[in-house]
Parts: C-alpha cells; sequence; structure tokens
C-alpha cells in the first residue's frame, strides 16, 4: 500500500467521520432527547438485524475472500437470502403493528443497506482497494448530513431520517460498491456441499457473537430507558453514539490499513510475517489510542454540550467519561484481542 494511498484513505475516512459525527449532531438537535429515543430505537433494531444476518458473511468473506471468485459467489448469494430473511419478517410486522408501519419499514430497508454497505467495504478492503472504501465512507456521509439538514429544516418524522440513512447507505453502494454484488442471484444448489459448509461453520458463530455483543451494548441503555423515561434514554443513547462513532472511526482506520495485509500473510502461512505486521500493528494502536480515548474522556462532556446542546447532559458529567472509556475497552476487544483468533478461523 502506497503513501499516496494510504493518505488518500486517511483523509477520505477522516472527511467521512467528520460529516458522520454532523450527521448524529443535527438529528439530534433536530429530534430533541424524547424524539431522537424514537430514531434510536428503530436505528438500534436495524443494526441488530445487520449485524445478527449480514454480520457473520461479512466476516467469512474476509477470512474466505478467494483469488477464483468462487467463496465470493456463494457468499453474495447468501447475502440475497439474508436480505429476503429480513425483508419478509419487516413486511409482515408492518401489517400487524400497522401505526409503527414506516418506522418498521425504514429499519427494514435501513438493515438491509447497512448490510450492503458493510459488505462492500469489506470487499473493497479484501480486494486491497483502499480509495474504493474511502470513497464509500464519504458518499454515505456526504448524503446522510445533506438529509439531516432537510430533515431539521422541514420538521420530518422520525421515519423519514431513518429512511434517509438507509438511502445513504444504498447510495453508496450504488455508486462505489457495486462489485462486492457482481454475481447474480443463483441457486445454492450450484456450489459444493462442502464449500457452503466451510463458509457456514465460520459464520454461524459470529451470529451468536453478534447477538451477544448487541446485548452487551444495549444492556445500558435498556436500564436507562426502563427508570428514567425516553427523554434520558434518548440523550443517553445520543452521547453514546457519539463517543462510540469518534472511537470506532479511530479504530477502523488504523485497522483498515493493516488488516488486509494480516490476512495475506496469514493466508500464506507466513507465519513470520503476521507476527512482524502485528507487533508493528498493536505499536500503532498503543500509541494513537490510548492518548486519544483519555483525551476524548476529558473533553467528551463538554464536546456532547456544544454538538448536542444542553439539553442532552445533567450536572454530573461523570456517565459521558464512562461511555468513552467502555467505547476504548470495545475497541481493544474487536480490533486488537479478537484478532488473533479470527486469523487462526477460530
Amino acid at each position: 500500500m502506497s503513501l499516496e494511498v494510504s493518505a488518500a484513505y486517511v483523509g477520505l475516512r477522516g472527511v467521512s467521520g467528520v460529516l458522520s459525527v454532523a450527521t448524529l449532531a443535527v438529528l439530534a438537535r433536530a429530534f430533541g432527547p424524547e424524539g431522537y429515543a424514537e430514531v434510536a430505537l428503530a436505528v438500534g433494531g436495524a443494526l441488530l438485524a445487520a449485524a445478527v444476518v449480514f454480520g457473520p458473511l461479512r466476516g467469512a468473506l474476509a477470512r474466505f475472500s478467494d483469488a477464483g471468485g468462487r467463496d465470493r459467489a456463494a457468499l453474495a448469494n447468501l447475502f440475497y437470502r439474508g436480505a429476503v430473511s429480513v425483508v419478509v419478517p419487516g413486511l409482515a410486522a408492518s401489517v400487524f403493528w400497522i401505526e409503527y408501519a414506516g418506522l418498521i419499514l425504514a429499519a427494514v430497508a435501513l438493515a438491509t443497506m447497512q448490510g450492503a454497505f458493510d459488505y462492500a467495504v469489506q470487499a473493497a478492503a479484501s480486494a486491497f482497494e483502499p480509495r474504493r472504501v474511502g470513497l464509500l465512507y464519504l458518499s454515505r456521509s456526504a448524503t446522510a448530513i445533506s438529509g439531516a439538514v432537510v430533515v431539521m429544516l422541514v420538521g420530518a418524522p422520525a421515519e423519514v431520517a431513518v429512511g434517509w440513512l438507509a438511502l445513504s447507505a444504498g447510495f453508496s453502494v450504488v455508486a462505489f460498491g457495486r462489485a462486492a454484488f457482481a454475481h447474480g442471484w443463483t441457486s445454492l444448489a450450484a456450489f459444493a456441499g462442502e464449500q457452503q459448509k466451510r463458509l457456514l461453520d465460520f459464520a454461524m458463530p459470529l451470529a451468536v457473537v453478534g447477538v451477544l455483543v448487541f446485548s452487551s451494548q444495549w444492556a445500558d441503555r435498556a436500564v436507562v430507558g426502563a427508570t428514567l423515561g425516553a427523554a434520558r434514554f434518548g440523550a443517553y443513547v445520543a452521547v453514546a453514539d457519539l463517543t462510540q462513532q469518534l472511537i470506532a472511526m479511530l479504530f477502523s482506520g488504523i485497522g483498515a490499513a493493516w488488516y488486509p495485509r494480516l490476512v495475506k500473510a496469514a493466508g500464506e502461512a507466513n507465519a513470520a510475517e503476521v507476527q512482524r505486521l502485528f507487533g508493528r500493528y498493536v505499536e500503532l494502536l498503543w500509541l494513537l489510542m490510548i492518548p486519544a480515548v483519555v483525551g476524548l474522556a476529558a473533553v467528551a462532556p463538554h464536546l456532547a454540550g456544544v454538538l448536542f446542546g444542553p439539553q442532552y447532559l445533567t450536572e454530573d458529567g461523570l456517565w459521558v467519561v464512562l461511555l468513552v472509556l467502555g467505547a476504548g475497552f470495545a475497541g481493544m476487544k474487536s480490533f486488537l484481542l479478537d484478532l488473533p483468533m479470527f486469523l487462526r478461523r477460530q
């Protein structure tokens, strides 16, 4: 990966990260804490479906992206079936709960488009195309912030905001991520049973992990909502989303620069190169992420007040600091502690 390409990727990823934070701030101000709670619940449901259904396929793509394209074709077709498994129950739920039909349909669209976006990003990363990864993030963020501004100006309801987030992800996939879905719908019988078993044996445990991770991330939010009401829940989720976005942006930027090379070395059974790359990767994480997390913990209470307004904070800002530290530990787990097991297909 040349210095020019790395710089282009970091620049694109940085700009898209700033736009994502701006989108969050605009929506938080547009709806207020109580209204934002409704948006957060729909987005949370969508992200749960995306993590459980599409996350394992993205993980399998990262691990088994073969040069011949057979695994890519099989995974793309599993993705299409996964999309059907999300859309059909979503349509049924919208008919059963007709009063929430708009929000349910928007959440279904977001789950599917977010899954497609993450899958397209992984396909580009596996193909060593950091510019394409950066453009995917940038186009989504630019489209999302424009829609958020419109939502704020016209006073659109929550389902419009969630639907626009889905549209933003879908637009970026169409513009820069179509290559991930170049394989058309094919009968699964066309793929060898051993191949499907290898992919699913790796992917299925990740679905369980996805449920557990989501549950752990939302456990505190559920307690806040149940005990303090919708307004405090909305404020809590907004600040939690802010800290997670900022820290995840930093972790994923470092990870995207190193992970494809680690996978390539592991696939070639080059243990010495894996160890060398992993050692450099760990050093970079320690040097950059610890100061970043500590610094964000120090300024987060004031930053959240500036971005969202005083109604999103309480007199005690300690909970904001704890959210930052929690996001930092979660990032270390996902981008550092889980990585050796993932490379060993465990």
